[in-house]
This record gives structure tokens, C-alpha cells and sequence, in this order.
């Protein structure tokens, strides 16, 4: 058996917030706390996934 690192780029849309503090701290908890919750199993047989880092490059308001 072998481990893998794969690097993927995420673009989370966080909206209705008041201010860009507030955004980052809700794209922060998701991207660490949410992320991490669907890759953890309590199966031993079914663990796969395994969460190896997160780095936030930026973040810009988007006029949608």
C-alpha cells in the first residue's frame, strides 16, 4: 500500500457576509474544520482521505 499527496485548487464562494474579515474567517473554518469532516471515516476499511494542509492564497470581494 502507498500515500499519496495530490494538490488541488479550491475556489470557495463565501457569501452574504458583512465585511471581508468575517468572509475569511468563514472560508478559513470551512476550508480546515469542513473539508476535514468529509474526509474522516471511522472505518478503518473506508479511510482514504486524509487532509494534508491547507493554504489560503487570497481572497478578493466578487460583484456578481
Amino acid at each position: 500500500m502507498a500515500d499519496y499527496i495530490m494538490t488541488a485548487q479550491v475556489m470557495l464562494r463565501v457569501k452574504n457576509t458583512k465585511d471581508d474579515y468575517e468572509a475569511w474567517e468563514f472560508g478559513e473554518n470551512f476550508l480546515t474544520f469542513g473539508l476535514e469532516s468529509l474526509a474522516m471515516s471511522t472505518d478503518d476499511e473506508d479511510d482514504h482521505f486524509e487532509i494534508a494542509g491547507i493554504k489560503i492564497l487570497n481572497m478578493e470581494q466578487d460583484y456578481v
